[in-house]
Protein backbone atom coordinates (compact mmCIF):
# COMPACT_ATOMS: atom_id res chain seq x y z
CA UNK A 1 0.00 0.00 0.00
CA UNK A 2 1.36 3.42 -0.92
CA UNK A 3 1.79 5.75 2.07
CA UNK A 4 -0.87 8.53 2.14
CA UNK A 5 1.71 11.31 1.70
CA UNK A 6 2.92 9.70 -1.54
CA UNK A 7 -0.53 9.42 -3.12
CA UNK A 8 -2.22 12.18 -5.09
CA UNK A 9 -4.78 14.23 -3.19
CA UNK A 10 -8.31 12.91 -3.77
CA UNK A 11 -11.66 14.13 -2.52
CA UNK A 12 -14.76 12.02 -3.08
CA UNK A 13 -18.22 13.36 -2.25
CA UNK A 14 -20.73 10.57 -1.67
CA UNK A 15 -24.36 11.71 -1.99
CA UNK A 16 -27.83 10.28 -2.41
CA UNK A 17 -31.13 9.59 -0.73
CA UNK A 18 -31.54 8.33 2.85
CA UNK A 19 -30.93 4.59 3.01
CA UNK A 20 -29.05 4.41 -0.30
CA UNK A 21 -25.89 3.32 1.50
CA UNK A 22 -23.79 6.48 1.49
CA UNK A 23 -22.13 5.69 4.82
CA UNK A 24 -21.55 2.08 3.75
CA UNK A 25 -19.79 3.27 0.58
CA UNK A 26 -17.81 5.94 2.46
CA UNK A 27 -16.55 3.25 4.86
CA UNK A 28 -15.34 1.24 1.85
CA UNK A 29 -13.15 4.26 0.99
CA UNK A 30 -12.05 4.41 4.62
CA UNK A 31 -10.88 0.80 4.39
CA UNK A 32 -8.61 1.95 1.55
CA UNK A 33 -6.92 4.66 3.61
CA UNK A 34 -9.29 7.58 3.10
CA UNK A 35 -10.31 9.80 5.99
CA UNK A 36 -14.12 9.64 6.25
CA UNK A 37 -16.36 12.57 7.19
CA UNK A 38 -20.07 12.03 7.75
CA UNK A 39 -21.47 15.42 6.77
CA UNK A 40 -24.28 15.06 9.31
CA UNK A 41 -21.65 15.62 12.02
CA UNK A 42 -21.71 19.30 11.02
CA UNK A 43 -25.49 19.77 11.27
CA UNK A 44 -26.22 22.86 13.41
CA UNK A 45 -28.18 22.14 16.61
CA UNK A 46 -31.36 23.87 15.41
CA UNK A 47 -31.29 21.85 12.19
CA UNK A 48 -30.78 18.62 14.15
CA UNK A 49 -33.80 19.51 16.27
CA UNK A 50 -35.96 20.30 13.23
CA UNK A 51 -35.02 16.99 11.62
CA UNK A 52 -35.63 15.03 14.84
CA UNK A 53 -39.07 16.62 15.13
CA UNK A 54 -39.80 16.07 11.42
CA UNK A 55 -40.12 19.83 10.94
CA UNK A 56 -39.06 21.80 7.88
CA UNK A 57 -35.46 22.93 7.61
CA UNK A 58 -35.21 26.62 6.78
CA UNK A 59 -33.00 27.88 3.94
CA UNK A 60 -31.00 29.82 6.55
CA UNK A 61 -30.32 26.62 8.54
CA UNK A 62 -29.28 24.80 5.40
CA UNK A 63 -26.93 27.62 4.33
CA UNK A 64 -25.26 27.68 7.78
CA UNK A 65 -24.84 23.93 7.53
CA UNK A 66 -23.36 24.06 4.03
CA UNK A 67 -20.97 26.85 5.06
CA UNK A 68 -19.82 24.87 8.12
CA UNK A 69 -19.46 21.69 6.06
CA UNK A 70 -17.33 23.40 3.40
CA UNK A 71 -15.07 24.89 6.10
CA UNK A 72 -14.72 21.52 7.84
CA UNK A 73 -13.91 19.77 4.55
CA UNK A 74 -11.29 22.42 3.67
CA UNK A 75 -9.61 21.96 7.05
CA UNK A 76 -9.72 18.16 6.87
CA UNK A 77 -8.48 18.03 3.29
CA UNK A 78 -5.46 20.13 4.23
CA UNK A 79 -4.65 17.49 6.84
CA UNK A 80 -5.90 14.37 5.01
CA UNK A 81 -5.19 14.46 1.26
CA UNK A 82 -7.28 11.28 0.85
CA UNK A 83 -10.75 12.37 2.00
CA UNK A 84 -14.29 11.13 1.46
CA UNK A 85 -17.38 13.10 2.51
CA UNK A 86 -20.77 11.44 2.87
CA UNK A 87 -23.80 13.75 2.75
CA UNK A 88 -27.31 13.65 1.30
CA UNK A 89 -26.93 16.94 -0.63
CA UNK A 90 -30.62 17.19 -1.51
CA UNK A 91 -30.31 20.32 -3.62
CA UNK A 92 -28.31 20.65 -6.81
CA UNK A 93 -27.48 24.25 -5.87
CA UNK A 94 -25.64 23.00 -2.78
CA UNK A 95 -23.80 20.34 -4.78
CA UNK A 96 -22.79 23.01 -7.31
CA UNK A 97 -21.61 25.39 -4.59
CA UNK A 98 -19.58 22.60 -3.03
CA UNK A 99 -18.07 21.78 -6.44
CA UNK A 100 -17.09 25.44 -6.93
CA UNK A 101 -15.20 25.34 -3.61
CA UNK A 102 -13.64 21.95 -4.41
CA UNK A 103 -13.37 21.75 -8.21
CA UNK A 104 -11.25 18.59 -8.10
CA UNK A 105 -13.81 16.65 -6.06
CA UNK A 106 -15.34 13.54 -7.59
CA UNK A 107 -19.07 13.29 -6.86
CA UNK A 108 -20.46 9.78 -6.45
CA UNK A 109 -24.24 9.30 -6.46
CA UNK A 110 -25.16 6.18 -4.48
CA UNK A 111 -28.45 4.66 -5.60
CA UNK A 112 -30.64 1.83 -4.35
CA UNK A 113 -34.18 0.70 -5.04
CA UNK A 114 -37.02 2.22 -3.02
CA UNK A 115 -37.57 -1.16 -1.38
CA UNK A 116 -33.89 -1.56 -0.46
CA UNK A 117 -33.68 1.96 0.97
CA UNK A 118 -36.86 1.48 3.05
CA UNK A 119 -35.57 -1.85 4.35
CA UNK A 120 -32.24 -0.32 5.38
CA UNK A 121 -33.90 2.59 7.13
CA UNK A 122 -36.20 0.22 9.02
CA UNK A 123 -33.21 -1.82 10.24
CA UNK A 124 -31.25 1.16 11.56
CA UNK A 125 -31.09 1.00 15.34
CA UNK A 126 -30.57 4.77 15.61
CA UNK A 127 -33.05 5.81 12.90
CA UNK A 128 -33.88 9.49 13.45
CA UNK A 129 -36.03 10.00 10.37
CA UNK A 130 -39.68 9.02 10.26
CA UNK A 131 -41.16 7.62 7.06
CA UNK A 132 -43.13 10.77 6.20
CA UNK A 133 -40.02 12.92 6.62
CA UNK A 134 -37.99 10.62 4.38
CA UNK A 135 -40.72 10.91 1.72
CA UNK A 136 -40.40 14.71 1.91
CA UNK A 137 -36.65 14.42 1.50
CA UNK A 138 -37.12 12.21 -1.55
CA UNK A 139 -39.52 14.73 -3.06
CA UNK A 140 -37.03 17.55 -2.40
CA UNK A 141 -34.07 15.71 -3.97
CA UNK A 142 -32.99 17.58 -7.09
CA UNK A 143 -31.89 15.33 -9.93
CA UNK A 144 -28.11 15.53 -10.09
CA UNK A 145 -26.36 17.30 -12.93
CA UNK A 146 -23.13 15.89 -14.34
CA UNK A 147 -20.36 15.38 -13.66
CA UNK A 148 -20.88 12.55 -11.22
CA UNK A 149 -20.32 8.83 -11.04
CA UNK A 150 -23.26 6.56 -10.25
CA UNK A 151 -22.71 3.65 -7.87
CA UNK A 152 -25.64 1.23 -7.54
CA UNK A 153 -25.82 -0.25 -4.06
CA UNK A 154 -28.11 -3.22 -4.60
CA UNK A 155 -27.34 -5.10 -1.40
CA UNK A 156 -24.55 -7.21 -2.89
CA UNK A 157 -21.56 -5.99 -0.83
CA UNK A 158 -19.05 -7.19 -3.44
CA UNK A 159 -20.25 -4.80 -6.15
CA UNK A 160 -19.65 -1.55 -4.18
CA UNK A 161 -16.24 -2.94 -3.18
CA UNK A 162 -15.31 -3.38 -6.86
CA UNK A 163 -16.67 0.03 -7.81
CA UNK A 164 -14.81 1.78 -4.99
CA UNK A 165 -11.61 -0.03 -6.00
CA UNK A 166 -12.11 1.23 -9.56
CA UNK A 167 -12.74 4.81 -8.38
CA UNK A 168 -9.66 4.80 -6.16
CA UNK A 169 -7.51 3.34 -8.95
CA UNK A 170 -8.75 5.83 -11.57
CA UNK A 171 -6.50 8.80 -12.31
CA UNK A 172 -7.34 11.94 -10.32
Amino acid sequence: MTPPAARAARLFVIFGLPGAGKTFVARRFGARGFHVLDGDDDLPPDMRTAIARAQPVSPEMRERFMTALRAHVAALWAEHPQLVVSQTFLQQAHRAAFARHFPDATFVLVTASDQERASRLARRPDQRLDVAYVQKMIAAFDPPVAPFVCLANTGDAKEPEREVDALVAAPA
